[in-house]
């Protein structure tokens, strides 16, 4: 499924995972899908008019569960249906006939197309814009893989988790 997936959308199911892990969620949720967006696009939430940080995102999503004990990184752990259907979302998009790969920004239109999930509804409350998540999906140079988000996404997990303590290791 995820071959179509440029190297940075991958990274944000992975960002997401460490963001659901370290809420002691017992999903991957859309939330935090959109967490790992912030951790590697923050510069994207902002271009849509998103008036939000990724600490007001954090605080905001804790309506939908409660925090709990940290779930250790080397714990499996389930995507909701949400998830799934973002998933299938970004997957089902028709890209620019220019487009290789689907893009974060892809992403982050599918996460505000399920228009019931938490994700969309964070996006919503915060003035986002799904015009502006439209243009930016059909940006001209989306046939390039986005440089720059790995290196990004080591440091931020890297000071989580040097700051984690015990449970991530």
């Amino acid at each position: 499924m995820f071959d179509r997936w440029s190297h940075a959308a991958r990274q944000v199911i992975f960002a997401a995972r460490f963001e659901a892990g370290r809420a002691g969620a017992e999903t991957i949720d859309t939330e935090h899908l959109l967490l790992g967006l912030f951790r590697l696009t923050p510069e994207l939430i902002r271009d849509v008019g998103a008036g939000m940080t990724i600490e007001t995102a954090r605080a905001d999503s804790c309506r939908w569960h409660t925090p709990s004990p940290p779930v250790p990184t080397a714990e499996d752990m389930p995507v909701s249906g949400d998830v799934r259907l973002v998933f299938g979302g970004v997957e089902t998009m028709p890209p620019p006939e220019r487009c290789e790969f689907f893009r974060t920004e892809h992403l982050l239109l599918a996460l505000a197309g399920i228009k019931t999930s938490h994700a969309a509804t964070l996006l919503m409350e915060a003035g986002a814009s799904i015009e502006g998540m439209r243009l930016a999906a059909e940006r001209p140079d989306c046939n390039e893989q986005e440089p720059g988000h790995q290196e990004r996404l080591m440091s931020l997990l890297e000071g989580d988790l040097s700051r984690a303590g015990t449970w991530a290791r």
